[in-house]
């Protein structure tokens, strides 16, 4: 069924009042992760199920504050590029672009990593979307890269799925052009930019941005903001940042804050 309308429906209960979690590191994150999957028995792929849902509502209320201000009377003619880098937040935009796909969004994928680089729920993510009608294009040099920027240009909304907690400095050259392409493209089209977990080029724990870091319009981060959205270089990159969880019981969190 066609998600078109503007369907307020597709909404996650929200967390308990009282109950928060504070600002975590790149190990906290990891270990979330860990005790989730290793303690409480929950996979890999149920936790990315849930960070991509979280992310697909965020997309799709950008789309329909878009198609407001435009007039339009539903989002059926605006199309999404999600482009994806390795590991785990590579594999959340590969399930996000799935469920904007189940809703009749348009939408393409591009990825500047191999497959065969892939492991785990992410590589399980891509396989899934490789059976859909859903196109993936491989950036994997810089031709590719200068060929399918104008996709980029046409689009409605760039979810950023690069880098996640895990990233740091220095950033290998091929991702750097993407980045810098995808900034280019997005300030000069006034597209709005969705990232994930955090803008790609961003360390979690410092704040510190690299050069080039993804300059997102809203973020969607996993269980709870990071300890460097505090630091002031990070507060232009990051626009909004909206928490969406990840489906781990309070439990896991607390037992990895404990001191």
């Amino acid at each position: 069924m066609a998600v078109l309308r503007d369907d307020t429906s597709i909404r996650f209960p929200p967390l308990p009042r009282g109950w928060r979690c504070p600002p975590l590191t790149r190990e906290q994150c990891r270990e979330i992760d860990r005790v989730a999957e290793q303690e409480f028995g929950i996979p890999g792929i149920v936790l990315m199920e849930n960070a991509s849902r979280g992310a697909a509502e965020e997309a799709y209320r950008m789309l329909w504050e878009r198609a407001r201000r435009e007039g339009a009377a539903d989002i059926s003619e605006y199309g999404v590029e999600v482009v994806c880098g390795g590991g785990n937040n590579g594999g959340d935009g590969y399930a996000l672009a799935r469920h904007l796909y189940n809703g009749d969004v348009k939408v393409n994928v591009f990825s500047l990593v191999p497959p065969a680089k892939l492991s785990g729920a992410a590589a399980a993510n891509r396989r899934i979307l490789e059976r859909t009608q859903v196109e993936i294009i491989d950036h994997l040099d810089t031709q590719h890269l200068h060929d399918n920027e104008q996709s980029w240009r046409r689009s409605s909304l760039i979810v950023d799925a690069i880098f996640g907690t895990g990233f740091k400095a220095p950033m290998k050259s091929h991702f750097g052009d993407a980045i810098t392409r995808l900034n280019r493209a997005a300030a000069e089209k006034k597209i709005p930019i969705l990232a994930l977990d955090l803008p790609s080029g961003l360390d979690c724990d410092t704040g510190i941005p690299c050069d080039p870091t993804v300059r997102a319009d809203v973020t969607v981060t996993f269980v709870s903001k990071k300890i460097g959205f505090k630091q002031t270089p990070a507060k232009e990159y990051l626009g909004r940042v909206v928490v969406a969880g990840i489906g781990a019981p309070r439990e896991v969190i607390e037992k990895v804050l404990k001191p």
